[in-house]
């Protein structure tokens, strides 16, 4: 079976497969997650991707911002495992 992908916003199922690797981290530059999938394609896992294309803006959207907060703090409690990528230079 290959990995499992949770995107951001979406729920976890009671069913979903474990263990659950909640991927956090830097979205400037290349998206290192596509790197990290490839090497787990034959892997019973599930990803945990917050990554959105446009974060919102804490000063001009707060709700949207707070939700999307939530919804990760929300992830990294049922999240087996976190993985954090800072990236070059940071």
């Amino acid at each position: 079976m290959v990995y499992q992908l949770v995107k951001a916003g979406a729920q976890l199922k009671p069913d979903t497969p474990q263990p659950r690797v909640f991927l956090g981290g830097s979205v400037r530059g290349r998206d290192w997650r596509q790197d990290f999938f490839s090497r787990f394609e034959q892997v019973d896992v599930t990803f945990i991707n917050p990554r959105l294309e446009a974060y919102p803006d804490p000063q001009l959207d707060p709700g949207a911002h707070a939700s999307q907060t939530a919804w990760e703090r929300s992830m990294l409690d049922q999240a087996d495992l976190a993985v954090f990528w800072l990236g070059e230079g940071l």
